[in-house]
């Protein structure tokens, strides 16, 4: 509780420094806070992953699935949730389509611009990956992975 309630205060007075720039700056900003992978869930440890199954190191839904939020006055459509599917790599190819930047020309880039489904939802906006790859593993002959469709 101790690291919820300092991260709220921290996460304000940013939000704070921000609009004390003036509507303007205030108005452009895009605040994103995403969590790495789920919670440990090992004896001895406070993570709950509950319902999902398992926790960080897994394939499960527990390891993989974590919570996010975007927050800014560009959002046509704030104050939802959305359970498509956004992968890591996505956000800086969205980030830089929001900034005006052109991600096309970058070579070997794995995600794509989910801007349009963050902004105005699934219901305004094809999402843009239909599966996400999450982990290939080979260790001798035989390879493991895990993909969600």
């Amino acid at each position: 509780l101790a690291m919820i309630s300092a991260m709220d205060e921290s996460v304000g007075k940013v939000v704070e420094a921000l609009q004390a720039k003036g509507p303007e700056f205030w108005n452009n900003t895009i605040i994103v806070f995403a969590s790495d992978n789920g919670g440990w869930t090992k004896p001895g440890s406070s993570g709950v992953n509950f319902p999902l199954r398992g926790g960080k190191f897994t394939l499960f839904e527990g390891g993989l699935r974590v919570p996010a939020f975007v927050h800014s006055p560009l959002l046509e459509n704030p104050g939802r949730v959305e359970n498509n599917l956004v992968h890591v790599t996505d956000w800086f190819p969205t980030l830089i389509s929001l900034a005006g930047g052109d991600f096309s020309a970058i070579s070997g880039l794995g995600g794509v611009d989910q801007f349009n489904l963050i902004s105005k939802g699934i219901a305004h906006a094809k999402a843009p990956r239909t599966e996400i790859l999450h982990n290939i593993f080979k260790v001798g002959d035989v390879i493991t992975s895990s993909i969600r469709v």
